[in-house]
């Protein structure tokens, strides 16, 4: 009687996982996401403040940055365009660090009912944040261009000053 009952146990459980597999199938993927930059210099800069300003590479505040990366700011334009309801992406996307000794490398994971879309979304996803961060640097750019620009003219009458007392 044990083995039967063990054998129509292990039976209806094969049966019900086979059952979620065929018809209930769940896709999960993730990609990983390097938000520093590995080739930033450590090294001293030089005795200019400009040159300073120039290259300094502000630290990432991860958990901030996981905050945005899921906030609907981001997800709810790329949930519209994949023909989702506005809040379909909230709580799905599971961003995180990849693992303590990464520090700049964030795993973001997805859970979805349907391979095929979980798939799409998730490439659409990294194409999302790529172009997030692409506008942020961009944006960090031109805020830099405009200061320098703005302290141009004050170093430009400095130099010929400097030029004038040398002649």
């Amino acid at each position: 009687w044990f083995g039967v009952t063990a054998g129509l146990v292990v039976a209806a459980v094969g049966m019900f996982t086979l059952r979620q597999r065929i018809f209930h199938s769940t896709y999960q993927g993730s990609f990983l996401l390097l938000v520093t930059d590995p080739l930033a210099d450590d090294r001293a800069s030089s005795s200019s403040q400009l040159d300073e300003l120039a290259r300094s590479t502000p630290s990432v505040d991860l958990p901030n940055l996981i905050q945005v990366l899921t906030s609907p700011m981001l997800l709810q334009p790329l949930a519209a365009q994949q023909g989702l309801p506005p809040g379909a992406l909230n709580g799905r996307v599971i961003t995180s660090k990849a693992n303590a000794d990464a520090g700049g490398v964030l795993q973001v994971m997805l859970q979805w009912n349907n391979p095929a879309q979980g798939e799409r979304i998730l490439k659409a996803l990294s194409a999302e944040y790529l172009a997030y961060s692409l506008r942020q640097r961009q944006e960090k750019l031109s805020q830099g261009l405009t200061f320098l620009d703005e302290q141009a003219p004050g170093l430009q009458k400095r130099v010929g000053a400097i030029q004038q007392e040398l002649a």
